[in-house]
């Protein structure tokens, strides 16, 4: 299975919410004067595929922007992918993967960027860097226990 089996039909916005960007007050400051950090999620609903007559499915992305102070985020904005599927051979094993899911999500990401980056901008971040392409994947690990002291 691969993109040449889902077709993109359109992009809607779940939500999407901002307020202005406070600065830090010094430009030696941990992210800089203007910095923010950037937050990624992915989340793929595939439940209607097990429907013989439904080939449609969701795709949602979740961008956060979170102040240099603090983990608050002064901007989210969720855009949901409307995918339909031209056939299901295959199609659950790709989907639950990460490249299916890495894949699905490069194709809303182009509309997520053209969106952010104005909206960013005009709440005081500045020239924005956002970039073309849709960031890696990073997994998330589970943390290690720790060893008892003797």
């Amino acid at each position: 299975m691969s993109l040449q089996n889902v077709v993109l039909e359109f992009v809607s916005i779940a939500s999407v919410s901002g307020s202005a960007m406070t600065f830090p007050a010094t430009p030696d400051s941990p992210e800089g004067v203007g910095g923010f950090k950037a937050r990624f999620g992915l989340n793929v609903n595939a439940a209607s595929l097990n429907e013989p007559t439904d080939l449609r499915f969701t795709v949602q992305m979740k961008f956060e922007a979170l102040g240099a102070k603090d983990d608050a985020a002064f901007f989210k904005i969720e855009p949901v992918g409307h995918f339909k599927a031209k056939e299901t051979e295959d199609l659950d094993p790709w989907i639950n993967s990460e490249e299916g899911a890495f894949s699905l999500g490069a194709m809303i990401f182009p509309y997520l960027r053209n969106l952010s980056k104005p909206m960013l901008e005009g709440l005081g971040a500045a020239q924005v860097d956002f970039p073309w392409s849709s960031p890696e994947i990073t997994k998330i690990q589970e943390a290690k226990p720790k060893k008892k002291k003797r």
